[in-house]
């Protein structure tokens, strides 16, 4: 089963860059966040906040490094980290308010670009391992919001993992169907320019004759 499309040649944008994007958000909004709630005394190594930023910061110089050198491996570890963000978004809400968080956010940025490079199995297994994770992380202040909220937040992610994967995978199709059309193309081209090859030489051949 495949489990990305990162490898296959697309006219589509790659997304390595929202990614680094995405991720630098978070360690912004991490860093915004401990700015605003905590006093500057106490910003200790123990606070886990203070974790979360550092593992942030370091798993963004990481997936650069990574995408800069597009190794062989480089889909699988791409997939990983999808999974590595999905338990850092939910512990992040965990620590920040609970099901009430507002980096709930990020689980929409998350299952978005997910969407957009994953197969359609793989999107709705990490469509569900998210709201599963959202609720079970959360369990415990899940009466923080009410239940229409936490329906269409929920709703949000499925609509998000469905229609962009659909969306991709549309196009991605689409592209195989023009690439196949340019290839027939390009083989009826090369057997035109052969018979006019050959034509000419038997144009030039007649004319010797008839000299």
């Amino acid at each position: 089963m495949k489990l990305l499309h990162r490898d296959s040649k697309s006219i589509l944008p790659r997304v390595e860059s929202l990614f680094l994007i995405a991720r630098l958000a978070k360690a912004v909004g991490i860093a915004v966040y401990l700015i605003l709630n905590f006093p500057r005394d106490t910003f200790v190594i123990s606070n886990p906040l203070m974790v979360l930023l550092a593992g942030e910061l370091a798993l963004l110089i990481g997936t650069w490094v990574l995408f800069r050198h597009r190794r062989q491996g480089n889909s699988y570890i791409y997939l990983l980290m999808h999974f590595i963000d999905l338990i850092l978004i939910t512990v992040l809400t965990r620590i920040t308010g609970g099901a009430a968080s507002d980096f709930f956010i990020f689980y929409y940025i998350s299952v978005t670009l997910g969407a957009y490079v994953m197969s359609s199995t793989t999107s709705i297994i990490y469509a569900a391992l998210m709201s599963f994770s959202y609720l079970l992380g959360n369990l415990d202040t899940i009466d923080l919001i009410s239940p229409l909220e936490l329906s269409l937040r929920i709703a949000v992610i499925w609509f998000f993992a469905i229609s962009i994967n659909y969306v991709a995978e549309f196009i991605r199709r689409s592209e195989t169907r023009l690439l196949n059309l340019f290839n027939t193309l390009n083989k009826r081209t090369s057997e035109l320019e052969k018979i006019h090859a050959q034509l000419e030489m038997v144009y030039d051949n007649s004319r010797i004759l008839a000299g």
